[in-house]
Parts: structure tokens; C-alpha cells; sequence
């Protein structure tokens, strides 16, 4: 996709000047952080530009290129960018152009869709620069600090299995008896005969952790996201996000159809921007952030967000996949965090895939909300409960942390060493403050992919990620946590990543 010697000051001036003329109305007002839905830009026009580009930089690109990235300054980086692979062509080849019978059956065969050669090439190129397979790899084994891969052993920092809750005897134990007792499946919708006792049990148990009226239990963190954000929100409302939210959010977002809008990373003076502008266009308005951002391992200001949701009569919607379990001195999430009511937050969202060691997610909130998701929410209306097996190792984990509050003091006293060992070899370990989850800043994929790379022969099982997953330009290692790493493991890891990245150039 790189036209050579592409300058991402000249892109911005190409897209900005046509801008200008397929919309004249903002001849005078174009900004590279503006985002391309603020301009009105609607998909035929957008199309239409991705054509134009592709003729100017000579190369194929996406005919939704423009919808795929927020504005200028983020399509202009990706564009620019030297370390990833070409784009594949995505318009047909000359010599079918005038074979159209041809060309749809090529279309119809999935080894030539665009976007399915696109990622075999991605694929190559990851594969040639780590000269290994990093994606896909079965590890064997509890997924705690130690795992082996072929059956050798590495330091794992791949799974977010915070608090050993996937590992605890008990928790096992309690997964096998409600197996023996329920069976292997609900077998039903809840709502229509897979109702069992321990999905009962457990919302319970999280309503009380979490301090709210009610909570309802989904088979999926990423579904709850999608279903809720897009089945609660309408054509008529206003949706606001932070700038690096997760793809569930995102996607819930686009399903509702609501305007959806960005506002910088954990910056409520942004989000107040937006607020003050735009709020008495719409019917309801709906803020949405995480708590613990996985990719950068941050705290959200909930205080502050509170405060501007309730000036501006708007929804707080607080995604806590990576805070439940892990922030506050019992655990209890970024409630506890801030010393806040559990009704001051309108959606208390949580997975029950990390500190919780089971999968699944939730929403915890006013009954009444709790009631309508129950009997309308798409993804649990229409889907199979969650297995007994999956409800039955989050109630025991649950009931386990109550009993053990002293869990999280551990995690956090782990993060908190690791984070310092890095830090103390002058490596880049972004935003993350305390948490668990701690990025090792790279910049450019390839010397992501070959930092991993290294690391894995040195027997350190931690992934690299880069763009999608990520900022255009902000690749990462990213390290998780668990209360089984010993402070032996995390100096040993912090020396061996701090010497490979010396050996690459990096430090």
C-alpha cells in the first residue's frame, strides 16, 4: 500500500484537498483529528475517494479504507507506515475486466476474497520476520506463570488468569459437581427452559460484589458488549467513546446505529468538548470507557466522567474485563478504586474470563434494566445459557475472592515489581500504572514481531501486537500478570527482555 518516498504530511494534504471538493461546505474547516463521520461523509463518497487514492498512490487499497480509520491523521499514519505488509488488490485483475462471467466466480471461491489474502500475506510477513510461527501455539498445562509449549517450558505472560482462579483446586472441584448435577450444557435460552440455579447463584453474587440492584450473566464478554451497546441505544442517540476502546465496544456502537463520536484517551476535558456541542442534538447519550484499558493497562478517570454525565443528563457505560477482580483493596474493580456508589454508574460491564477464571460476561445495574436485558438483549435471548461448568467456576471464584481478600494485594504488589523492573532498564512500558497489564512500547511491527520472536527462543511466552489490534506505529509486547509469577520469574523476564531488546537496537 506505500507509494515510495510516501510523506504522511503529503497524504494529509491529498485527502484534505479532496475533502474540500466532495464536500464544499467544509472548504475552510478541515482538521486531521476531526473524525471522517463528523464531515458527513457518507459510503458512496467514501468508496469514491478510496478509488481516487488508489489511482494517486498507485497502488490497490480497500474501498473502505475511509471507514476503517477515524480520521486523516490516523488513515495518513497508516498509510505511511514502512513496516507492514501491501495491501492485495481488491479490484479485478485487467484480464477479467471484460469477462465478467469469470470474475463473479472467481468471487464466489474464498481463497481469492481481498481481505483472505490479505491476511495469508500477513501471515508470510509475520512468519519471515520471526522466523517461527507466533500465532495459534497450544500450550500445555494450567495457564499460570509456567507453561510448556512441545514440551518445553517457558515463563508465561499471556494469560489473564490474574488471580489463579483458573488453576484453584476448589474452583475445579466445583466446575466437576455442578457438571455431575447440571450436565454438560443449559440446553436452552434461559429465558425458555436453561434457567438453572447457579446462573441465579451467580448474578447474585456479582450484584452483591459489585453493589448494584442486579446483574445478568452472557456466555460472552465480547457478545455482552455488542448486544447491550447495540440493543440499548437508537438512530436518534449519541454514543461516546474513548479514543483506544475495545472492539466489542466499537462494534456495539456500529450496530445501534447512534452517532457514534471519539473523544481522547482518558481526557475528560475532551470528553466535555463533545458534550457541551453536541449533547442537545440527540435523545440519549451514552459514555462509554473501560476501566483497566487492555492494551495499555491505565486507569480510566471515572470520577471525572461521572461528574460530566450527570451536568450533561448522559449515560456512564464502565467495561471492567480488566479492573474487576484486579483494582481496590478487596478486588471489587474501579467502584472500589474510587471509593464510588454502585448506582453512580448506569452499566458496571465485567467479563468473567480473567480474575474470575471462567468466560463469559455481565451486566450489573438497576433492576430494571436488568429485567429488560433479560427479555430483549439479542445475544442472551437467542443464544444457550452459559454452561453450567462456566457459571459454576465463576460463583466458586467469586465466593473464593470474598473469602480471600488479600488476593488482590498480591496481584498488585506483582504488577507494581514488574513494572518497576522494566522501568528501571529504561523500557518504554506506555500508560500502564500498577495494573496488570503492562505493554513494552516498540513502535514499528517488524521489531515487535522479532522481539517476541527472540524472546520465545529465550523461553518468555508473551505476544506481540500491532496495527489493527493497535495505534498505527504502536506496537507492542504486552505482558499479563498472575499471582503465581514469583519475583525470581519477573527479574529474570525484565533481563532477558531488556538484553534482547539491546541486541535489536531498542534500548
Amino acid at each position: 500500500m506505500k507509494k515510495k518516498n510516501l510523506k504522511q504530511g503529503d497524504v494529509q494534504t491529498w485527502i484534505i484537498k479532496r475533502l474540500q471538493k466532495a464536500l464544499p461546505q467544509e472548504k475552510n474547516v478541515i482538521n486531521v483529528e476531526r473524525s471522517f463521520a463528523e464531515y458527513g461523509l457518507g459510503s458512496l463518497q467514501a468508496v469514491s475517494l478510496a478509488g481516487d487514492l488508489e489511482k494517486w498512490l498507485k497502488k490497490p487499497v480497500s474501498p473502505t479504507l475511509f471507514l476503517e480509520h477515524e480520521n486523516i491523521s490516523a488513515l495518513s499514519a497508516f498509510l505511511c507506515q514502512e513496516d507492514l505488509p501491501t495491501s492485495t488488490p481488491t479490484t479485478p485483475p485487467p484480464e477479467l475486466k471484460t469477462n465478467r462471467t469469470q470474475y463473479k466466480k472467481i468471487l464466489t471461491e474464498f481463497k481469492h476474497f481481498p481481505e483472505i489474502v490479505d491476511l495469508e500475506n500477513f501471515k508470510k510477513y509475520v512468519r519471515k520476520k520471526a522466523g517461527m510461527d507466533l500465532f495459534f501455539q497450544v500450550t500445555e498445562g494450567m495457564p499460570v506463570s509456567d507453561i510448556r509449549i512441545d514440551g518445553k517450558k517457558f515463563i508465561n505472560f499471556s494469560s489473564y488468569n490474574y488471580l489463579d482462579m483458573a488453576s484453584h483446586a476448589n474452583n475445579i472441584k466445583q466446575l466437576i459437581t455442578s457438571v455431575k448435577r447440571f450436565g454438560t450444557s443449559a440446553s436452552a435460552s434461559r429465558l425458555v427452559g436453561g434457567e438453572k440455579p447457579v446462573h441465579v447463584a451467580l448474578e447474585k453474587e456479582l450484584s452483591r460484589f459489585i453493589n448494584t440492584e442486579a446483574c445478568v450473566v452472557f456466555n460472552s464478554g465480547h457478545a455482552t458488549n455488542v448486544s447491550t451497546i447495540g440493543h440499548m441505544m437508537k438512530k436518534n442517540d449519541l454514543i461516546l467513546l474513548d479514543k483506544l476502546s475495545h472492539n466489542s465496544i466499537v462494534q456495539g456502537a456500529l450496530l445501534s446505529g447512534a452517532t457514534l463520536r471519539y473523544f481522547e484517551h482518558n481526557d475528560p476535558q475532551s470528553l466535555s468538548a463533545l458534550l457541551t456541542s453536541l449533547r442537545d442534538q440527540y435523545d440519549r447519550v451514552l459514555i462509554v470507557t473501560e476501566g483497566v484499558f487492555s492494551m495499555d493497562g491505565d486507569i480510566a478517570p471515572i470520577p471525572a466522567y461521572i461528574a460530566l454525565k450527570k451536568k450533561h443528563h448522559a449515560l456512564l457505560y464502565v467495561d471492567e474485563a480488566h479492573s474487576i477482580g484486579v483494582l481496590g483493596k478487596k478486588g471489587q474493580g474501579i467502584r472500589e478504586y474510587f471509593n464510588l456508589k454502585g448506582t453512580e454508574v448506569d452499566f458496571w460491564m465485567g467479563t468473567l474470563s480473567k480474575a474470575l477464571g471462567s468466560c463469559g460476561g455481565y451486566i450489573a445495574g438497576q433492576k430494571t434494566l436488568i429485567e429488560y436485558l433479560k427479555f430483549s438483549a439479542p445475544s442472551f435471548v437467542y443464544s444457550c445459557g452459559l454452561s453450567p461448568a462456566d457459571t459454576a467456576a465463576a460463583l466458586a471464584s467469586l465466593i473464593h475472592l470474598r473469602k480471600n481478600p488479600t488476593l488482590p494485594a498480591v496481584l498488585q504488589a506483582r504488577s507494581a515489581y514488574f513494572l518497576d523492573a522494566l522501568q528501571r532498564a529504561n523500557i518504554n512500558t506506555g500508560l500502564s500504572s500498577c495494573t496488570p497489564v503492562i505493554p513494552i512500547m516498540i513502535g514499528h511491527s517488524d521489531k515487535a514481531i522479532q522481539l517476541c520472536a527472540a524472546l520465545r527462543r529465550k523461553g518468555l511466552f508473551l505476544q506481540a501486537l500491532f496495527y489493527p489490534a493497535v495505534e498505527p506505529n504502536a506496537s507492542r509486547l504486552r505482558a499479563f500478570i498472575n499471582c503465581s509469577h514469583t519475583e525470581a520469574q519477573l527479574r529474570k523476564a525484565a533481563k532477558l527482555i531488556a538484553s534482547e531488546m539491546h541486541d535489536l537496537g531498542l534500548l
